[in-house]
């Protein structure tokens, strides 16, 4: 019997043997019998009556399977296909969050939405057509529950009042490293206001 994934406890067969039972009472201990083979799914099965009362359990393998977390959907709003392709690079390198789409323009991503349901939009302060705060104002106004970060170049401390007051969560310059990046983002998921710390002394004066 190869592999730690497979080994019961004496608890866990106490367990069986009293959540198995016949009709007319609880399983001897001696008709639990082990028969675990790795790679197969879950499964108690109730053999035909013994001769000496009672039934018997077979029990196969058990995997321990981890537990499904939820990935959050994120939209990247770039006007420059370079800070796209780096954002879709970044999210790829964590479980925690899932590359859902782009959009190269604010009305792109309002038309994206619909079909695309993320969670948070990663967004340019400056872009043609529209610009990152009336973007974020127009799609907070229909989808109220979605995340909005800024991500920019920008460390204009008027860009950050604009943006903030547009409705987004947080504010990223495009200069920090994936797992900084990957933190604001899931501070954001987490209703924090991830801002960079050089540019708080600019926004309090």
């Amino acid at each position: 019997m190869d592999g730690a994934q497979d080994d019961y406890s004496q608890d866990e067969i106490e367990h069986f043997k009293e959540v198995v039972r016949p009709r007319n009472g609880l399983l001897p201990p001696n008709k639990v019998r082990d028969e675990r083979s790795n790679g197969k799914d879950p499964q108690i099965e109730i053999g035909e009556p013994s001769s000496q009362g009672g039934h018997v359990v077979k029990l196969r393998g058990i995997t321990k399977v981890a537990p499904d977390h939820k990935r959050y959907r994120v939209l990247v709003v770039d006007d420059s296909i370079v800070p796209r392709t780096a954002a879709r690079a970044m999210l790829s390198a964590t479980s925690e969050l899932k590359f859902a789409g782009e959009a190269s323009s604010g009305p792109d991503a309002l038309l994206a939405m619909d079909s695309l349901k993320p969670d948070l939009v990663l967004m340019d302060v400056h872009m043609p057509l529209m610009d990152g705060p009336s973007t974020a104002k127009a799609l907070l106004a229909k989808y109220p529950t979605t995340k909005i970060v800024a991500w920019t170049v920008s460390e204009s401390s008027d860009d950050l009042l604009r943006m903030m007051r547009a409705g987004c969560s947080g504010y990223v310059l495009k200069d920090v490293g994936p797992s900084e990046l990957q933190r604001a983002l899931l501070s954001a998921l987490r209703s924090e206001s991830p801002v960079p710390r050089r540019m708080i002394p600019e926004v309090l004066r």
